[in-house]
C-alpha cells in the first residue's frame, strides 16, 4: 500500500430490522450508523398489513441524526394493504460514525399496519 494511503476497514454496511407492527409517529423502522466517509444510500421501504391508503401512504421519512433528509418517502398503499417495496430511494450522504441514519414513522400508523425498511451503504466513489 503507497505511504499515506488509507485503507477503509468499512466498505458497505445494510440495516434491516424486523418489520414494526402499528408504529407510532417518530418510530425508528430501520437505523444504520456507518463509518466516517462519504456514502452512497439505497433505501427501499415496504408496508403490509391492513394498511390504508389515507394513513399509511408517504408516512415514512429519511433522518440523519435528528435533521429530516427525506421528508416523505413517496409511496403509496394500496386498498388491499400491500406495498411492494419502493424504492430505492438513493442519496449520498457525508458521515461520523456517531449519527445514525434511520428511516421512521412520520405519523401513527393504521391499526395492524406492518412497516418494514432496508438501508444500505456502500462508500462513495469520488
Amino acid at each position: 500500500m503507497p505511504d499515506g494511503a488509507v485503507l477503509f476497514a468499512q466498505t458497505s454496511v445494510a440495516s434491516q430490522t424486523a418489520p414494526v407492527t402499528t408504529p407510532t409517529a417518530g418510530t425508528v423502522i430501520a437505523s444504520v450508523t456507518p463509518a466516517v466517509g462519504m456514502w452512497d444510500v439505497e433505501i427501499w421501504v415496504s408496508i403490509s398489513g391492513t394498511a390504508a391508503v389515507a394513513t399509511d401512504s408517504n408516512n415514512m421519512n429519511v433522518k440523519f441524526g435528528t435533521t429530516t433528509v427525506i421528508a416523505r418517502l413517496p409511496y403509496a398503499s394500496t386498498a388491499v394493504g400491500t406495498t411492494n417495496g419502493p424504492g430505492p430511494y438513493k442519496l449520498r450522504v457525508l458521515c461520523d460514525n456517531a449519527t445514525a441514519l434511520t428511516v421512521t414513522a412520520v405519523g401513527t400508523a393504521t391499526t395492524g399496519a406492518v412497516y418494514a425498511a432496508l438501508i444500505t451503504c456502500n462508500r462513495a466513489s469520488y
